[in-house]
């Protein structure tokens, strides 16, 4: 099962319930963004440069869509693709 957080400290915003068969076991799930272009790309940005380690899901397809990726600027543009030649994973 999958909930949202209920700790608005924490960086996940998604929890994972998984009965293991000797108990539960709680995961934490991805960073879910939406909203507009700039926000997006601005947090994208943060999480890659910063925290790494937490999975990012663009809800709205700003970074994943090519309706999505005109909304970003031509100077936002040259910025994601220097992250994706940093961080090609």
């Amino acid at each position: 099962m999958t909930i949202t957080n209920p700790d608005s400290s924490s960086k996940a915003d998604l929890l994972h319930i998984i009965n293991t068969g000797n108990g539960f076991k709680v995961v934490s799930g991805p960073d879910v963004k939406s909203g507009g272009s700039t926000y997006v790309f601005n947090q994208w940005k943060k999480i890659v440069n910063n925290r790494y380690e937490i999975p990012m899901v663009d809800i709205d397809g700003i970074l994943t869509t090519e309706s999505g990726l005109k909304q970003l600027t031509k100077k936002q543009h040259a910025e994601l693709e220097e992250l994706y030649k940093q961080y090609p994973n």
